[in-house]
């Protein structure tokens, strides 16, 4: 419920930009209804007739709080967060001007909803940001320059209830900007792995990319011996040409998911070039493991529009030698590809192959 709560009016965002914005507003708006209704509660406790009837005034403006999260819920933003605002600045207000006076600091609030508008207004919304933000930079200053005089029923307060009211002003105003500064560090997180994903993952199979695939190759070329696998899909030109450029999209898509199926946990396959793939993995079985995967891929067709679509892999095999660079290896891998694509196709070629070593 709280879930759904926070994430109203999500569903119209069209980017995580504004998503953030929005929640941003969804909390600040349960914030305050809990702040006032908690702060009620405290009046009823102390039984002051200045703090009730002061609490009993914002206690008024709660549903226009939750007039905000309707507002998301219809996808007026903008509406939401000006409701918001302006609510929260007249029931401040409203408790100082009809009995606390500024006794507890509650002008603090005005600080915090100067700081506000930054986070919750969109860049091109900078009129509004500027708005809010002088306004209650006024507000905070006229009343700490100036204060207001508070209710004389106030004088009834013990010194330990006027701090503790104090130090709940102070610390709902730093929660609030705790929430927000954590808000805001998980959207900044996501964004950032948002672009990395971006940089190093192929749009179309969802795969890593050759960017990527070079990266982890230095990498692993420091570790146990491996093997570069180079794969080609075979006469991928006529599956374009008979069955459409989509249908050569699914046939990539679909072999990338057949061959993930085969993966090992210690294995990294990616999409490196058009129809062409690449497979790191451990040199012991290499051979038998790019056999199976050139049986699974051939076994497994492509049902494309109620029309089937025999696909078959032509595959290249190197094993990493001693003193082998990144070039080597990459140069090996795809001079085995080639091999296996002159010889016919649908097959595996090794550098261990007589027929690789016969033209080294």
């Amino acid at each position: 419920m709280l879930r759904r709560l926070i994430t109203l009016g999500c569903e119209y965002s069209d980017t995580k930009t504004l998503e953030r914005k929005i929640i941003l507003v969804n909390i600040a708006a349960l914030l305050s209804i809990i702040t006032t209704a908690a702060y009620y509660l405290l009046y009823l406790i102390y039984d002051n007739s200045a703090l009730l009837f002061s609490g009993g005034c914002q206690m008024l403006l709660l549903p226009l709080f939750s007039l905000s999260l309707w507002n998301n819920y219809r996808g007026n933003f903008t509406s939401a967060r000006w409701l918001l605002f302006l609510v929260a600045v007249i029931s401040v207000l409203t408790a100082i001007t009809t009995g606390q006076g500024t006794v507890f600091n509650t002008h603090f609030y005005f600080m915090l909803f100067a700081i506000l508008p930054i986070a919750l207004f969109r860049n091109e919304e900078w009129l509004s940001k500027a708005a809010m933000t002088s306004l209650n930079m006024i507000i905070y200053i006229y009343l700490e320059v100036f204060g207001w005089p508070h209710d004389p029923a106030m004088e009834l307060l013990n010194q330990s209830q006027v701090m503790f009211l104090q130090v709940m002003v102070a610390a709902s105003c730093i929660s609030c900007l705790m929430i927000l500064q954590s808000i805001n560090e998980v959207y900044a997180e996501q964004a950032e792995q948002s672009l990395q994903r971006q940089a190093f993952t192929d749009g179309l199979t969802g795969l890593y990319n050759r960017r990527y695939f070079s990266i982890q190759l230095k990498q692993k070329m420091a570790q146990a011996p491996l093997c570069l696998l180079m794969m080609d899909v075979d006469h991928f030109k006529q599956v374009n040409d008979n069955y459409g450029h989509d249908a050569g999209d699914q046939a990539l898509k679909h072999l990338a998911e057949v061959v993930i199926e085969h993966l090992r946990s210690n294995e990294l396959f990616a999409r490196i070039g058009g129809e062409e793939f690449a497979l790191i993995l451990p040199a012991k079985e290499a051979r038998q493991r790019a056999e199976k995967l050139r049986l699974a891929i051939a076994s497994t067709p492509l049902f494309y529009k109620s029309r089937r679509i025999d696909l078959t892999v032509s595959i290249g095999v190197y094993q990493k030698g001693n003193g082998d660079s990144e070039e080597d290896i990459m140069r090996g891998a795809d001079k085995a590809l080639y091999l296996a694509k002159v010889q016919g196709r649908d097959r595996v070629i090794t550098n261990s192959a007589p027929e690789y070593k016969k033209t080294s």
